[in-house]
Parts: C-alpha cells; structure tokens; sequence
C-alpha cells in the first residue's frame, strides 16, 4: 500500500502525536509499504529517528494547486468574515485547496489524518476520493467535542465530528473511548494504543537517587507548575530531595519565576530538554504527571517500562486508566498542590512500595509491543482500503 501519515508539525516542537506517526511510519516501511509523511507547517525533519524509506513532504510547497476556497474567503468584505462558519473557511480554505491537492497528487491508496486541526480540512479537501482514517491522540471528549480544545467555535466542533463520521475508520487510544463515542462513529471505531519499546538494561530499584522526574512541553495543560508548588511541600520534610523536570515551551519563564518565588533553585531543575531520557528515568526514584489531560501518555509509559513508579491525578485521563490498570502508582484525588505531594511523600517513605509498584509497572507495558501497534494499524489501513 502507498500511505499518507498527515499531521501539521512545526521544527522543534515536536510532542508525543508526531512521535507515534514516526513510529507508524518506520513500522510500516520495515513491512514494505510505501509511507509518505505529509506536513504542513515546519521544515525539515522531524525530532525522531525516521527510517530512510519514508519521505517527507511539505503540503505548502505544492504549486499545482487550486485555490478556489482561499481565493473565494479573500474575496469576501471583512463583515462577512465575522461569521463563524465563513471565519473557518476563510481560516483552512488555503490548506483545504493546497495539502489536499498535494495529498492526492502521490496517488495513495489510503490517508491518515493526526489530530482534528489535520484531519477536519483535509476531510473537506479529499471529498472521498481517497479513504481516510481518523486518529484520535486525545480522548473524544477533548478532540471532538470540548468547546476549549483546538478551536472554540461551535462550527468547528460540528465540521471536527462531521469529519470522524465521513472517515472510513476512526482509530482511539483507549479501548473506553470508543463508548464515548455517538453511535455513527463508535460503530468504526477501533482502539489502537501507543507501542512502547523496552528501555535497555534495568534500574537499579534497590537505590535511592532521591530523585523526583517528570518531562513534557512547557504548557498549560501539562501543569507543571502544579507540581513545582508541590514539590515546595515535599522540600519541607525532605530537603534533600529535588525534582528535574526536562521540556521547554512557551511556559518556561513562569515555571522559572515560580522556582524563584519559592526559593526551590536547589530543589527543583529545568535542565531543558533531552536525548537521554532513558539514562535519567533510570537514575530516579518516582515519576509525576500532573496534566490537565492525557491521551495515552508516551512519557508515563516509558517511565513504566524501566520500573519507575507514578504519581498522577484522578481526574486526567489517560493516566487515570493507565496506573490503576498497572497498579503502578498513586492517583492524588483532588487536584491540589497538597494532594500531590501527599501522593509523592508516600512513595518517598516506602521503599518497598516503590519497588513493587515499579516492578508492576514494569510488567503492564510489555503488553504494549511495537509489533502489535503496527499489526493492528495495519489492519485498519487494509479494512479502510478495501471498504
């Protein structure tokens, strides 16, 4: 099969959605297909390795195009514009008219569209002529239907769910997100979570680094700063602990203030961002996510698979599923910075509970092998290909 993997990226500012198209990409090679990765924001390649028969294109750079919907929205007087549906055509006409014409012109068989600002213009723009399948990277609630996600108008959020009922297949990453789902779109739904590969070696969990970690993109939703007040607390009846927090974002100055408020310059480190986050998980004692919200975090299996114990909150999904499931951490109930440290203080005093829950941890993310994430995307893609 010739395969597009389309997703809207820009250069350094590549998160755990571009990671697993990457992934899919060199799986699907190594099978034999041809896979194409069409962007349509950044230059360049992306920041993980990308095996040498996956080729990369740039929806911008496409001259051939027609430009009827972008020709058309500039036409039209600026009262006009004000009008939500008129605003999003006039938003996504030109990508509408240009990835999508540089889609079809590689001729592929199939098409997967990454994330909603991705998948619900180019549903518009290929119009049947090619299969198209959906990926949610977030829960349906976020992704489909959350007036505060992507685009906070009421048309966007009818063309985001318009889109999933058009696709061929729609592909979630938890198997419970699929009854979230209306019925026209749960009855194509399959649920395909992220692969993991197994860190080399093991951590040494008989060690105490007096280590906090915790890694993502410096923004609003990871809530970072939640966890650096949190950490203010566990400084109080363990100074000689700190928390390393490796990222960068747009949050990086007011994640820095808020260390220099709270005195914690010795505590807490915001070394930036690494290559090496293997060799770092391995050398810490507890893991935190402190999102708003998660998909089927990346970071949290990965610091699953070198027996690292967790600590998140109970109402952010994806991570409420994933440490119960694995019984490998603790779940702060209420979304302060008390209850997480109260969370972290319970790992830091029990040696054996962190351990054992690392060592369950450990257990559960074997289950999520990158041959099956490959085989199972496999057979959506020949399933929407022959519908």
């Amino acid at each position: 099969m010739k395969i597009v993997l389309a997703i809207k990226y820009v250069n350094n500012r590549m998160g755990g959605a571009e990671r697993v198209v990457c992934t899919l990409a060199n799986g699907l090679a190594q099978h034999g297909h041809e896979v194409i990765i069409s962007n349509y924001e950044g230059r360049g390649r992306p920041n993980f390795d990308l095996d040498d028969r996956v080729r990369l294109l740039n929806g911008k750079d496409f001259r051939g195009h027609q430009t009827k919907h972008g020709r058309l929205n500039r036409a039209l007087p600026d009262s006009l514009r004000k009008i939500p549906s008129v605003a999003w055509w006039k938003d996504n006409g030109d990508i509408i008219d240009r990835w999508s014409s540089s889609i079809l012109s590689h001729t592929p068989d199939v098409v997967v569209g990454f994330l909603p600002h991705t998948f619900t213009p180019l549903s518009v723009g290929l119009t049947g002529r090619v299969p198209l399948v959906v990926s949610l990277q977030n829960s349906p609630q976020r992704d489909l239907f959350d007036p505060t996600q992507h685009n906070p108008s009421a048309y966007d959020r009818w063309k985001r769910q318009r889109a999933a009922k058009l696709a061929q297949s729609v592909v979630v990453l938890r198997p419970e997100y699929i009854s979230a789902l209306p019925h026209a779109i749960a009855r194509k739904a399959t649920s395909i979570g992220n692969s993991f590969k197994p860190f080399r070696g093991r951590r040494d969990d008989t060690q105490t680094y007096r280590q906090i970690i915790a890694a993502g993109r410096f923004t609003a939703v990871k809530r970072f700063d939640t966890l650096i007040e949190a950490m203010d607390i566990v400084r109080r009846s363990h100074p000689d602990w700190r928390l390393v927090i490796y990222g960068d974002g747009p949050e990086r100055d007011r994640l820095l203030s808020l260390r220099r408020e709270l005195w914690l310059q010795r505590n807490v480190i915001l070394p930036g961002t690494t290559s090496r986050l293997q060799h770092h998980m391995k050398q810490s004692d507890v893991f935190v996510i402190p999102s708003i919200y998660e998909g089927f975090p990346l970071v949290l299996g990965e610091a699953f698979s070198v027996a690292l114990p967790a600590v998140g909150f109970f109402d952010c999904t994806g991570v409420n599923t994933m440490i119960p499931e694995s019984k490998g951490g603790i779940l702060a109930q209420e979304r302060t910075p008390e209850a997480l440290a109260d969370a972290i203080v319970k790992l830091i005093d029990d040696d054996e509970m962190r351990r054992r829950f690392g060592r369950r941890a450990q257990d559960y993310i074997r289950g999520f092998s990158e041959e099956k994430f490959i085989s199972s995307w496999e057979k959506v893609l020949h399933d929407a290909v022959r519908s």
